[in-house]
């Protein structure tokens, strides 16, 4: 008897559980980035709360709370928009059904989109509490619309767009800590997935998702190379290792098999050996790292000609209609020159581990905003004189597969970026940071790189809290994702319709702020953890896109 009041207990706290009775939550962004407004014609729902807005104008973007009430087989709800558009009949529905649980985009009348022809049927998943944005920009006349489930070769479908912006107009998909998506050896912490892993997919699923700069960071441990995630801290490194470079090289090679003709940017920002108790690789070690990625075979060739900052070129100078991959590699300054002998145009740092005398990108120091060209550079720059060897390089060999001369591998200085992450484990924050930067920084479009980095930082006390997903790494990226759609399209567009009064999960609903600023922002870099699908690369085409 006593055995069936205990297992009757059991069985009543399951079933009233707050787990099991909680309503599931998504967000609907709805981003316009075509010229016509999107006027509401029909909404429907049963079992289900949503508000849709009645319209959502050219540049505008909303952000409205779904809620399913009951776990219900026919819980449904819908909302119908017509595009403003004079010269045809075109619209969609946003739909949210259940078992399975999703939301999905269903296009109607004559409308179609790059990768998506008529009647398509998109599906935007579910994510509980995430972001769902539906992104569409162009004016399907002059050029066709683009946006939510964008071609996997996304640079070469809107070269005509982008092609002869420079890198510093242009906005493109990073992934933080890139081969950060496994952990292959744990280090001190320890390091496990839930306080190591900042990607859920190996680095090919990136690039299909979107991401065009990777954010890689090797470490030569026992004898093998890898990425890793970790902190330096009493002398012993705090995190794990991750994907094997060698795979990374192997991802890379062949997406560009696949996907030719997109430009791709390694961005090397940490460095360390496990041999020596995790400092900064020594020349040894870097032309030993040079090495394996000398295995990449659509390593970009600078050609005669190319000026200095990189970041000035069009991006035809790096890849053009039907042409191969180019991939980019950009070094920390206090790297070698690639071949022994040779200099990079950089002065180096003197000491092991010593990076002062390099320009810091995660210091916002004005000073390092200025043209990085040879007559005009921060002091712990040279750039290379008419008649050194940089100037005319010879190409040679460093693998027998991998021809390739030395300005394939690209110091920091010619390519400028600045940047830096928030520090924050508070969504609102990371968005009035990065949003802050952004217009200061920013200030024109010809200004320098800016990477915006909208990630969250675990707070220390959750690092071994493995059991909870939502307080992992890839769990406050649902959350800095949702900032990242809600906030940064209206400092795009110069709207400034901010959500920032839900971002901390404060109340259900919905804020919207106009802060009366008029002045078009563009961000370059948009650095993401737990990239999942191509929502991040639709909103980077959009930037693109849109003018103003």
């Amino acid at each position: 008897m006593a055995s069936i009041t205990k297992g009757a207990m059991l069985f009543t706290l399951f079933m009233f559980s707050p787990v099991v009775l909680a309503a599931r939550t998504a967000y609907v962004d709805l981003i316009n980035a075509t010229p016509y407004d999107w006027v509401l014609v029909h909404q429907h729902s049963y079992r289900m709360d949503w508000e849709p807005p009645a319209t959502v104008s050219s540049g505008e973007n909303t952000e409205t709370l779904v809620k399913w009430k009951k776990n219900n087989k026919d819980a449904a709800a819908e909302a119908t928009y017509k595009l403003d558009n004079p010269n045809e009949f075109e619209s969609f529905t946003i739909r949210a059904r259940q078992n399975p649980t999703r939301i999905e985009v269903v296009f109607q009348e004559e409308l179609t989109s790059l990768n998506n022809p008529k009647n398509s049927v998109i599906n935007l998943g579910y994510l509980s509490k995430g972001a769902h944005p539906f992104i569409l920009a162009g004016d399907g006349v002059n050029s066709s619309y683009i946006g939510t489930n964008p071609p996997t070769a996304w640079m070469q479908a809107t070269l005509p767009t982008i092609g002869q912006k420079t890198l510093r107009t242009i906005t493109l998909p990073l992934s933080h800590n890139a081969g950060a998506s496994e952990v292959s050896h744990s280090l001190a912490g320890p390091g496990i997935l839930h306080n190591t892993q900042t990607q859920s997919v190996p680095v090919y699923s990136q690039l299909v998702f979107g991401a065009r700069v990777l954010d890689i960071r090797p470490i030569f441990y026992k004898g093998d190379w890898l990425t890793y995630h970790g902190s330096l801290l009493w002398g012993r490194m705090w995190g794990a290792t991750g994907q094997r470079i060698s795979s990374i090289v192997n991802d890379i090679n062949r997406f560009t098999k696949d996907y030719p003709g997109e430009l791709i940017i390694l961005d090397i920002t940490h460095d360390a050996n496990s041999e020596k108790k995790y400092m900064p690789f020594d020349d040894e070690n870097w032309h030993s790292f040079y090495e394996m990625l000398g295995l990449i075979e659509d390593l970009w060739v600078e050609k005669e000609g190319t000026q200095y900052d990189l970041s000035k070129e069009p991006l035809s100078a790096f890849i053009t209609p039907g042409s191969k991959s180019a991939v980019l590699i950009r070094l920390p300054c206090e790297a070698p020159a690639p071949f022994p002998g040779k200099s990079n145009g950089v002065k180096r740092a003197l000491g092991r581990g010593k990076r002062d005398a390099c320009p810091k990108r995660d210091l916002y120091n004005p000073q390092l905003a200025l043209d990085l060209t040879p007559t005009s550079v921060p002091s712990s720059i040279e750039s290379p004189s008419s008649n050194s060897s940089a100037s005319t390089p010879k190409p040679s060999t460093i693998h027998p597969r991998s021809p390739f001369s030395p300005q394939t591998f690209i110091p920091s200085p010619r390519l400028p970026c600045l940047g830096s992450y928030s520090l924050t484990s508070s969504p609102s924050t990371l968005s009035a940071d990065q949003i802050s930067k952004l217009r200061i920084y920013k200030p024109t479009a010809d200004s320098p790189i800016l990477q915006t980095s909208w990630t969250l930082t675990q707070p220390v006390f959750r690092t071994p809290d493995f059991a909870s997903k939502g307080t992992s790494i890839l769990g406050y990226a649902v959350a800095a994702q949702r900032a990242l759609f809600g906030e940064l399209w209206g400092v795009v567009t110069g709207l400034d319709l901010g959500l920032q009064g839900d971002r901390d999960g404060g109340k259900e609903g919905v804020e919207e702020i106009e802060v009366g600023n008029a002045v078009v922002r563009k961000p370059n870099w948009v650095e993401v953890d737990g990239l999942r699908n191509k929502d991040v690369a639709a909103l980077a085409v959009a930037v693109n896109w849109w003018e103003g």
